[in-house]
């Protein structure tokens, strides 16, 4: 069972004044939150929170909650974020199927929250626990469990990804090698610690020596400016978002974009004002990165350190390495299922060129066939978000009588603009054949982002009702 030094306690000892956490309110060097973690570490343990235990956090993305995140690792527990925008009788289901003890969070509002029979624990009661911690180093296994954490379920009904320390801890060391991180940068953190997006920021800045910046729902010229932020994680909406309020790339020295296929248009529009962007693949599973792009070049990259990768002839990406997940829990039990040459498949399809660089295509499980052609949505959505005004798409497949299945597509445009069906069709027929361009745009559903990541799922239900 090896043991590593806790990242914060190490840095609190060896560059304690340096900046390590910043919020709109207050700033903490690495001896501060040292400090502060461990008078999380002290209250928690106060309430029985001890090694081994699977506990669920119910919070919005505030001061406190890396803060009392980090606590609870360094306790050797098991932490299960979601989304405190998810309804409280889906939350729970999936808490009880996690087979959570205890919970953090905020549950005063909630109507017979506590009818379950799990230790629940009120934030703000907490906080007026916190005094004097010993300040002691903290030393963390790497094979203990660390997260559980929900898939996106964007094809489905989410899982269970369980991760231990040293997944998280090999993922970022593989990241800070390809993007350097010094210990005067500053990663703002846009990214839910729900999503595993969210945890990768914190490993790979406090395992340098940088600082976290979370403000709140603040604009961009707001933040990056004022807290000179050097590192951002976005999907490609956040880099739209950026595009369309700023041409000056300000103090950033990488933006690390994922969840989603990149339009070139917009990878290429980033670039012309020297915003740089890194493009990559990664995968709940795999503890967030595989690979990253070198600056520059239109492709996901090469493959980090400490993981693997490998495309079929029938274009199936496979994975390993130390980053890969424990496996699904389920039932009590943490299942992962590989090949027998011990490689995880992704679901996902692309190609490596004779640099070993990655062109992911899209999911197999999306690709339909209308009218005989094969069509992959993900294509389509690129081909969208790289028309102005547009900020999300969606592509599913709805019936046709004649060519068995046709695309249509579910899209969100800037404020005040209204979808106009053929402008779209006549701008798309430049960048794809006919048969790729959906029949159908309808609005993107206001209450549809319950995660990084929308539901295919729900779409493409939502697309069929249209039809009975």
């Amino acid at each position: 069972m090896p043991l590593v030094m806790c990242p914060i306690s190490q840095h609190a000892q060896t560059s304690p004044d340096t900046m390590a956490y910043m919020t709109v309110t207050r700033s903490y060097t690495y001896a501060e939150l040292h400090h502060r973690v461990g008078q999380w570490v002290q209250v928690l343990e106060r309430h029985k929170i001890a090694s081994g235990q699977r506990i669920g956090l119910y919070l919005p993305l505030m001061e406190e909650t890396p803060l009392i995140l980090w606590a609870l690792i360094r306790l050797g527990t098991v932490v299960f974020p979601l989304n405190p925008a998810l309804p409280w009788n889906a939350a729970l289901d999936f808490f009880i199927k996690g087979e959570v003890k205890s919970l953090i969070g905020v549950f005063s509002a909630i109507s017979g929250v506590k009818q379950s029979s799990m230790h629940f624990l009120e934030l703000e009661e907490l906080q007026k626990e916190l005094g004097p911690a010993s300040g002691s180093t903290a030393l963390i296994s790497t094979d203990q469990w660390a997260s559980m954490i929900l898939t996106s379920g964007s094809s489905g009904t989410p899982k269970i990804a369980v991760h231990s320390y040293g997944n998280h801890l090999y993922n970022a060391l593989g990241v800070t090698q390809r993007i350097p991180l010094a210990s005067s940068d500053r990663w703002w953190l846009s990214l839910p610690i729900y999503h595993v997006g969210g945890w990768g920021v914190l490993f790979r800045t406090f395992l340098a020596g940088a600082a976290v910046v979370l403000t709140g729902k603040k604009t961009f010229s707001e933040v990056i400016p004022f807290f000179r932020i050097s590192h951002v994680s976005w999907v490609p909406t956040q880099l739209i978002r950026f595009l369309s309020q700023n041409n000056n790339p300000f103090y950033l020295k990488a933006v690390v974009l994922g969840g989603a296929l990149c339009p070139q248009e917009l990878y290429q529009k980033a670039l012309k004002i020297k915003v740089p962007v890194y493009l990559t693949y990664g995968l709940t599973e795999m503890s967030s990165q595989v690979t990253i792009s070198d600056l520059g070049v239109f492709n996901q990259g090469r493959v980090l350190s400490n993981r693997e990768i490998l495309c079929t002839k029938e274009g199936d990406i496979k994975v390993k390495g130390a980053s890969l997940f424990q496996g699904y829990f389920d039932r009590g039990q943490c299942c992962l299922t590989l090949d027998e040459a011990g490689w995880y498949a992704t679901g996902d399809q692309g190609s490596l060129d004779s640099e070993g660089n990655l062109r992911v295509i899209g999911r197999k499980d999306q690709l339909f066939i209308s009218g005989g052609e094969n069509i992959q949505p993900e294509e389509i959505e690129q081909a969208l978000l790289s028309l102005p005004g547009i900020e999300h798409a969606i592509v599913v497949p709805i019936p046709h009588p004649e060519f068995g299945e046709r695309p249509a597509a579910f899209i969100q445009l800037s404020s005040g603009q209204a979808i106009d069906t053929i402008k779209i069709q006549n701008s798309l027929s430049s960048r794809l054949p006919s048969f790729k361009i959906p029949d159908h745009f309808w609005p993107w559903p206001e209450d549809l982002m319950t995660g990084v990541k929308p539901s295919r799922a729900r779409l493409k239900q939502l697309a069929e009702t249209k039809f009975l």
